[in-house]
Order: C-alpha cells, then structure tokens, then sequence
C-alpha cells in the first residue's frame, strides 16, 4: 500500500470504498413494490450505463433490493460480466445486485458509474468475489478495499469528457436502432406492395433437419473440413462464418449438407426463430431447419422475411416443455411471397440500410474503443 500510496498522482488520496459509495440494503417484497418496474441482472447491458430494458414486479418472487432514481445497480454477482446501470427511475432490482449511492462530499456522483466501469475497479471486484460456480462480492470486504481517488475539481473534469463520449455512443447506438426500424418497415411496405402470393415454405424450396455426426466417433472430428452449424452459432449476424465446432469429410458425408445460400431457422428452444444464411456448403445438427431456396425464392429475400417472422415461428411450435418446430410445421407456414423480380428489387433496397447500420457499428466500436482508453488515462493510469 506504500508504494502505491507514493505513485499516487498530484492531489490523489487513497480511500475506502465505503467512504465514497453507500450501499443501499432496503429489502422489499415483489408484491409490495410501489414501482411497476424490476430490473434483474438480465437487464443490464456491460455495453452501457444506460438501462434498456427491465421487467416487471409481478415476473418475480422472494426478496427484492429497492433504488431510487440516481442509484447505481451493479452487479456483485459474476462481477467478471461487468453489468452496472444508472437507475432513471425508481423501481426493484435483484438481490444479487448492489445499490450504490455516492457521497457526494467525497466522490462526485457523475463521477461515480465511470469510476466503477474501470478496469482498475472491476478487476478488484472480481478478484474478492467468492464462490466458484456463482462468484459474489460481499459487501463487507468490498467497502474496506482501498482505491486511489483524484480531487473533486478533477473528477467534474474527467466525468465531462467521459459523459460527452458516452452521449456519442448513445447517439450512434439511437441511429443505428432507427435505421434497423426504418429498413423492417420499408421491407414490410414493399412487401405488401408487390402483390404477394401466399405459398407455404415447403413451396420455395427444400426444407431439411439438420443431424449430428455421433461424437463417439473422433474421426467424424478429427480435421476442420467443414463448419457444423448449431443453435450457439446463430447469433444474430446475417451469415454464419465460423463455428465452434468443425467436422472432417468423413463426418461431413454422414451428415446431413447443405449449400451456401441456404436459411437456417432455429427449432427448439429459447431461441427457436432465430435465422441466418450459410456462407459456404456446410452441415447443421437437428435443432435447425434449413430452407435450400429454388427459383422461387432469393435467399436474401427469405431472411429479411423470416427475421420478422419470430412470434409466428414461436406460436406454431409445439407446446412441451421445450418448444419445438419441427420439420413438417415448419414447411406448412404460409409466407408472402412476391415474383422473383421484386424479390431482388427489394433486397437491393434493403442493402442500402445494411451498408448504413454495418456503418454505425464501425463508428460505435471506434467510439467505444475510444472511451476504453479514456478511461484508463484518467481514471486506471493514477
């Protein structure tokens, strides 16, 4: 502690957690919330400070922690995920959350949420959380950990500069949500506009279920020849590229193939709606039904189609405890389809809004990037 006392920069003191941030413990019941609002850890976003989403009291039971607008939620546990949110609102949050609150004569409280997004402070918080499947910080040890703090009148300066990055981010993260609203409607009108027929999906192409090569078998895995595409690798890209597991030829041939350009539509569970296009010939496991368009359909046309097409895909699964869609309710879903030409035409409109949102998310990376390093030059390099 002395030597890090002594590198301290000019005017910095070294000072307990507990003297800079409040915990605030108020325990309530669910039923008894005077808010509308709970916000699990579920809810909070590492990518910012801003809450987004939250759910409701009555989605929950047993003990919940009460914040007030202004409030810090953190969360203690699995402290390695880095999930904090400013509350805007009052409302109930989860018990593996903490409240905080600045004091304001020692820390300012715009300050505050940057000082816990530090590397500096996140690596102490995970390195005193217990437990190994569900690690937690304990309050008690986290308010005695001693961190270096700059001057009132330097912490307004920083939190300036970092609060206008961070409304950066938020602009360009508003921009990008509108043009992904913008490009669904606009395909949504040209759809209905260009005289669609209905057709039901086994109508545009062939519809196969994926398999999977038996794992006791090593040589069915023993080379990366071709991706196997599972559920995990549909992430909400428009093509799959890269997978986390590959098969070798042999386990290709027993497989069930299919080529590139072909839509893939989770089937089973949480994630049952969820679509992609291959990027190259490749095998899927039998949670995904592929569509192999015809002459009938563009692939690319089928996506934007079927990425707007969840709650229906949801609603004809069957009802057991594991939603499943299976191969021949997944073929009877009608679609509407316009001619092949207006296909095309709308796609090309489409990529208009693409080559925009892929844009935005290169200049949000940048930004993000940017406060990163903002953040280690004023607030890790004391």
């Amino acid at each position: 502690m002395k030597s890090e006392r002594s590198q301290l920069n000019n005017g910095w003191e070294m000072v307990k957690f507990g003297d800079i941030a409040e915990n605030i413990a108020t325990r309530v019941k669910p039923s008894e919330s005077e808010s509308d609002i709970y916000v699990g850890l579920e809810h909070l976003d590492p990518e910012t400070l801003h809450l987004k989403k939250w759910g409701q009291p009555s989605d929950v039971e047993g003990d919940k922690l009460r914040f007030w607008k202004g409030d810090i939620i953190f969360g203690r546990r699995r402290a390695y995920q880095r999930k904090l949110a400013i509350a805007e609102f009052d409302g109930i949050c989860s018990a593996h959350a903490i409240v905080l609150r600045a004091k304001p004569k020692i820390i300012r409280p715009n300050f505050l949420p940057f000082f816990l997004k530090s590397d500096m402070f996140m690596e102490r918080a995970i390195g005193i959380s217990v437990g190994s499947l569900s690690p937690t910080i304990n309050w008690k040890t986290l308010r005695e950990e001693e961190f270096p703090l700059p001057p009132l009148d330097e912490q307004k300066h920083i939190a300036e500069i970092l609060w206008a990055a961070d409304e950066t981010v938020e602009r360009y993260e508003d921009a990008k949500v509108n043009t992904i609203k913008s490009m669904n409607a606009v395909f949504r009108n040209l759809v209905q506009n260009g005289k669609p027929r209905k057709m039901k999906i086994r109508e545009l192409g062939a519809v196969i279920t994926g398999s999977t090569p038996s794992t006791k078998n090593s040589a069915f895995y023993s080379s990366n020849d071709f991706m196997f595409i599972s559920p995990a690798d549909i992430d909400g890209d428009k093509y799959v590229c890269k997978t986390k597991k590959m098969v070798s030829s042999e386990g290709y041939s027993v497989g069930r193939s299919v080529p590139k350009g072909t839509i893939m539509v989770v089937c089973i569970g949480s994630t049952t709606g969820k679509v992609a296009i291959t990027s190259e010939e490749c095998i899927t496991n039998q949670q995904i039904n592929s569509l192999i368009c015809d002459e009938h359909a563009d692939p690319e046309f089928i996506y934007h189609l079927f990425k707007g097409m969840e709650k229906l895909f949801w609603s004809k699964a069957s009802c057991t405890a594991v939603p499943i869609l299976n191969k021949t309710q997944f073929s009877n879903i009608y679609v509407d389809i316009p001619d092949i030409e207006m296909q095309r035409a709308i796609v090309n409109t489409v990529r208009y809004f693409e080559r925009a949102e892929i844009a935005m998310s290169g200049y949000l990376d940048e930004i993000r990037a940017l406060v990163k390093n903002l953040l280690k030059k004023y607030v890790d390099n004391f």
